[in-house]
């Protein structure tokens, strides 16, 4: 559910954090609106890629490199060699921040931005496939860690997997039993 990922559920679908956002309807503060009034403008502005891109990114959490990026957001609108060139154009809107992680740039969304754009993939009926996705590439990740973390490379392959770690958990959560033994 998209409101366990946001602070519990509120009924209306956002979760917590993000029911403070949408409660324009229910005859919230000017500031509150304001908030879901100014990403709803800057969401107007996207071209269609650009939006899928920034839904599909609101499935990392804690952020994510560029692999991960091309890995969970190319397909069915966004081809592969694009997804680079639409996060950097997401970057420059300010709807995604980029940061230096240990491998470098890391990629992630401001929580305000990454419920709205959850909520936008449920609506978009995207939000399974993506899924499938980051799970896809985060079971991939750990695999080829595994074997890495008794050599030389142990301690860079670590760093990775702390750095990701909260992706792991969540991959861990959503999936099914067989790919949650592997991944474990």
């Amino acid at each position: 559910r998209l409101g366990d990922r946001f602070g519990g559920g509120s009924g209306d679908g956002f979760g917590g954090r993000f029911g403070v956002v949408a409660a324009e309807r229910r005859g919230a503060p000017a500031r509150q609106r304001t908030l879901r009034a100014m990403i709803d403008w800057s969401w107007e502005l996207l071209t269609p890629s650009e939006r899928i891109v920034l839904r599909r990114l609101a499935v990392q959490r804690d952020g994510c490199d560029p692999a991960a990026a091309e890995a969970v957001c190319a397909g069915d609108g966004v081809r592969p060699g694009e997804v680079l060139g639409l996060v950097s154009r997401l970057v420059d809107r300010s709807l995604v921040v980029m940061a230096e992680g240990p491998d470098g740039p890391r990629y992630r969304l401001l929580e305000s931005v990454a419920a709205y754009a959850l909520e936008r993939l449920d609506e978009a009926e995207d939000l399974a496939a993506t899924r499938a996705r980051h799970l896809r590439h985060y079971l991939a990740l750990a695999e080829t860690a595994e074997p890495r973390l008794r050599d030389g490379g142990q301690r860079a392959w670590l760093a990775r997997l702390d750095a990701e770690a909260a992706n792991l958990r969540a991959a861990l959560e959503e999936a099914p039993p067989a790919d949650a033994a592997r991944l474990a």
